[in-house]
């Protein structure tokens, strides 16, 4: 089964210093979206895996920083996976519209992990 990193996302405590700092360090196209009540931009790196910027959650500490997402088939299956492997699930289904969902898991060392399923199209 495969199960490929498909997205990185930054959390980040100050979105416009980050946005400036990898545009001009990496020349990354990052394109603003209309998200209610947040911000979020894409990054388009040019080549490899998009991801995205965000401002960090101040109750998910964990998630400042970058957070590597994997793709995964069933959601729910693999959340509940992760649960009974020892890992902390912090947010739990929370739906994209018209992209997919996601949980936000802490593996039994300490890292942050992101799942995704996407939409089936």
């Amino acid at each position: 089964m495969a199960s490929p990193f498909i997205y990185a996302e930054l959390h980040s405590n100050d979105v416009q210093r980050a946005r400036e700092f990898y545009a001009r360090l990496f020349d990354w196209k990052i394109t603003e979206l209309p998200v209610p009540g947040k911000y979020y931009a894409e990054i388009g790196p040019g080549e490899g895996f998009p991801g995205g910027l965000t401002a960090a959650l101040p109750e998910h500490e964990k998630f400042t920083g970058w957070l590597s997402y994997v793709k995964v088939k069933d959601l729910t299956a693999a959340t509940e996976q992760a649960r009974k492997l020892g890992a902390t699930v912090v947010r739990e289904d929370v739906q994209v519209p018209n992209e997919g969902r996601f949980s936000w898991i802490v593996d039994p060392a300490g890292a942050p992990l992101g799942l995704w399923e996407p939409i089936a199209r």
